[in-house]
Protein backbone atom coordinates (compact mmCIF):
# COMPACT_ATOMS: atom_id res chain seq x y z
CA UNK A 1 0.00 0.00 0.00
CA UNK A 2 1.59 3.54 -0.54
CA UNK A 3 1.99 6.07 1.95
CA UNK A 4 -1.37 8.25 0.49
CA UNK A 5 -3.16 4.65 1.06
CA UNK A 6 -1.84 4.08 4.60
CA UNK A 7 -2.76 7.60 5.54
CA UNK A 8 -6.19 6.93 4.33
CA UNK A 9 -6.88 4.27 6.07
CA UNK A 10 -5.35 5.58 9.52
CA UNK A 11 -7.59 8.20 8.66
CA UNK A 12 -10.99 5.64 8.47
CA UNK A 13 -9.95 3.96 11.48
CA UNK A 14 -9.46 7.02 13.90
CA UNK A 15 -13.17 7.60 12.22
CA UNK A 16 -14.49 4.46 12.97
CA UNK A 17 -12.84 4.17 16.66
CA UNK A 18 -13.86 7.57 17.42
CA UNK A 19 -17.40 7.16 16.28
CA UNK A 20 -18.07 3.90 17.93
CA UNK A 21 -16.19 5.12 21.45
CA UNK A 22 -18.54 8.29 21.12
CA UNK A 23 -21.54 6.15 21.12
CA UNK A 24 -21.17 4.49 24.12
CA UNK A 25 -18.99 6.64 26.44
CA UNK A 26 -20.40 10.21 24.76
CA UNK A 27 -22.92 10.12 27.17
CA UNK A 28 -21.49 10.73 30.23
CA UNK A 29 -20.93 14.10 32.15
CA UNK A 30 -17.67 15.90 33.43
CA UNK A 31 -17.98 18.36 35.85
CA UNK A 32 -15.86 21.35 35.84
CA UNK A 33 -16.37 23.25 39.22
CA UNK A 34 -20.03 25.27 38.86
CA UNK A 35 -20.47 23.04 35.35
CA UNK A 36 -20.72 20.01 33.59
CA UNK A 37 -20.42 18.92 29.77
CA UNK A 38 -20.47 16.07 27.96
CA UNK A 39 -17.78 13.13 28.44
CA UNK A 40 -17.66 12.90 24.11
CA UNK A 41 -17.24 16.67 23.58
CA UNK A 42 -14.04 17.25 22.35
CA UNK A 43 -14.52 13.23 20.50
CA UNK A 44 -16.93 15.40 18.58
CA UNK A 45 -14.59 17.88 17.20
CA UNK A 46 -12.27 14.93 16.02
CA UNK A 47 -14.83 12.91 14.46
CA UNK A 48 -16.49 16.41 12.26
CA UNK A 49 -13.00 16.90 11.38
CA UNK A 50 -11.62 13.90 10.50
CA UNK A 51 -14.15 13.69 7.20
CA UNK A 52 -13.74 17.38 6.03
CA UNK A 53 -9.39 16.34 5.97
CA UNK A 54 -10.28 13.35 4.21
CA UNK A 55 -12.73 15.24 1.51
CA UNK A 56 -9.24 18.11 0.64
CA UNK A 57 -6.92 15.46 0.31
CA UNK A 58 -8.93 12.93 -1.38
CA UNK A 59 -11.44 14.01 -2.36
CA UNK A 60 -15.46 14.18 -2.17
CA UNK A 61 -15.99 10.38 -3.17
CA UNK A 62 -13.78 9.07 -0.22
CA UNK A 63 -15.38 10.97 2.50
CA UNK A 64 -19.15 10.02 1.87
CA UNK A 65 -17.44 5.91 1.58
CA UNK A 66 -15.58 6.90 5.11
CA UNK A 67 -19.25 8.33 6.19
CA UNK A 68 -21.05 5.87 4.84
CA UNK A 69 -19.08 3.14 6.38
CA UNK A 70 -19.20 4.30 9.60
CA UNK A 71 -23.12 4.44 9.40
CA UNK A 72 -22.93 0.48 8.66
CA UNK A 73 -20.41 0.47 11.83
CA UNK A 74 -22.50 1.95 13.91
CA UNK A 75 -25.71 -0.55 12.66
CA UNK A 76 -23.39 -3.71 12.92
CA UNK A 77 -22.65 -1.90 16.70
CA UNK A 78 -26.15 -1.49 17.68
CA UNK A 79 -27.01 -5.16 16.75
CA UNK A 80 -24.50 -6.61 18.12
CA UNK A 81 -25.15 -4.46 21.57
CA UNK A 82 -28.51 -5.78 21.63
CA UNK A 83 -27.84 -9.55 21.21
CA UNK A 84 -25.45 -9.22 23.87
CA UNK A 85 -28.31 -7.79 25.98
CA UNK A 86 -30.43 -9.76 25.10
CA UNK A 87 -28.26 -13.38 25.93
Amino acid sequence: MKKNGIRLALLNAAFFASLLVLNFLGSGTVRFNAFSVLAGLAGVLVLLMIPDLIGELWGREKATATVRAGFICQCLAFLLVGAAVLL
